[in-house]
Formats: structure tokens, C-alpha cells, sequence
């Protein structure tokens, strides 16, 4: 029996900016990393070295491309890192820029009633379905072009960790059930009849 998975993807999220350090939500927001972000991608580099990557993907965000720039140097990838636009962060409406006890202060029943689930999204803002709809297109797409191999992913918390989710058959939910840290990595392998989480690592924590 063929226990090789059809792809194995490292799933990357950003390494920290000021806004993730003060717990803002950012979403389509463009700060850069931080000292300590940088930091952090540098001590996951050395986790990448031996993992015999093909091909990068990377959200658009600044954030991410410092990041996905930073490993691929430090890590001596030899990878190209293509952007793809399924791979951004949630839109985070009306709530974008401030912090959840703000949120939660100026109006509990909403704040209630999105960590419920009973609201799918932030006001003006996107659903945790459409953002695993869209994180799962960019997966069927590498799952064909890059069959039995391995590929790396550049992107934040609220796409990562729904995609997560949607491939290991979690409920998504705003209280996330798979929770990867700044330069966190979780590594998922891809098999016909579903995926297995086979790490989920936050290596600066």
C-alpha cells in the first residue's frame, strides 16, 4: 500500500508586527515586522533548511512577503515565492485596527454573537466560510500542480488556521481550535482519503 501523501504543505504564518503584539485585528492593513518578527523568522528558517521545498506561495500582504523574503535567504530555499491573493487575511470590517476588549466593551451582544458563531462576520467584514472557500481553492490548485511534493505557504492566523480547519474536518469557529503563534508553522500532509496534521509548531513561544 502507497502511504506517500499526494502533497505535504508547510503552512507559515507571519512573523510579529506592533499590531499583532498589541493584539490589533489586522486584516487588509499593510504594517511590517517588527525586531522581535524578524527575529523570529530567522530561528524558523532552520526548521525549513532539509524539507525539500519546490515552490513558495505568499499572501500580498507586506507582512508576509517580509517574511516568505527572510526565509527563503536565511534558509537558502532556492524557491521562488509567487503571491496569490487567497491567501490575504480575513477582512476585518468595521473592527479593523482595533482591539477585541474594545470591541467587546463598545458593543458585548455582537462580540457575543460572533464567538458564538451566531454572526459570521465582523460588520462589513468577511465570513470565516469565505475565507476557508478561498484558502481551499488555492489548496485543490497546489494539490494538482504539485503532486508528491512538498510546497510552503507565507500567510497570516485567520486564513491558515480556517484552512486548517476545513482540511482536518474541524468546525470553524472564532475561538480557534488550531492555534499557530507569530512564525508559527504547522506541517499537514495531503492523502486521498483526507489530510493528518503531522506538527504544529510555535517555536518562538
Amino acid at each position: 500500500m502507497n502511504t506517500e501523501p499526494t502533497l505535504r504543505l508547510l503552512l507559515v504564518r507571519h512573523g510579529e508586527t506592533n499590531w499583532s503584539q498589541e493584539g490589533r485585528f489586522c486584516g487588509r492593513s499593510d504594517p511590517p515586522l517588527n525586531e522581535a518578527g524578524v527575529r523570529q523568522v530567522q530561528m524558523l528558517a532552520e526548521r525549513l533548511r532539509d524539507k525539500n521545498i519546490v515552490m513558495g506561495y505568499v499572501s500580498p500582504a507586506r507582512r508576509a512577503c517580509q517574511t516568505a523574503d527572510t526565509l527563503r535567504v536565511a534558509a537558502q530555499l532556492g524557491v521562488t515565492f509567487l503571491r496569490r491573493i487567497e491567501l490575504q487575511e480575513q477582512d476585518f470590517g468595521e473592527w479593523e485596527g482595533r482591539q477585541p476588549e474594545d470591541v467587546a466593551e463598545s458593543d458585548p451582544a455582537l462580540w457575543a454573537d460572533w464567538q458564538s458563531g451566531k454572526v459570521a462576520a465582523p460588520p462589513g467584514g468577511e465570513s470565516l466560510p469565505a475565507i476557508a472557500e478561498r484558502a481551499l481553492r488555492w489548496v485543490n490548485e497546489v494539490t494538482l500542480s504539485h503532486t508528491g511534493e512538498t510546497v510552503v505557504a507565507v500567510s497570516h492566523g485567520g486564513v491558515l488556521q480556517a484552512m486548517l480547519c476545513k482540511l482536518l474536518g474541524t468546525a470553524l469557529r472564532p475561538l480557534w481550535p488550531y492555534r499557530l503563534a507569530a512564525a508559527g508553522i504547522a506541517e499537514v500532509w495531503l492523502y486521498p482519503a483526507g489530510a493528518a496534521l503531522v506538527s504544529l509548531n510555535n517555536p518562538n513561544q
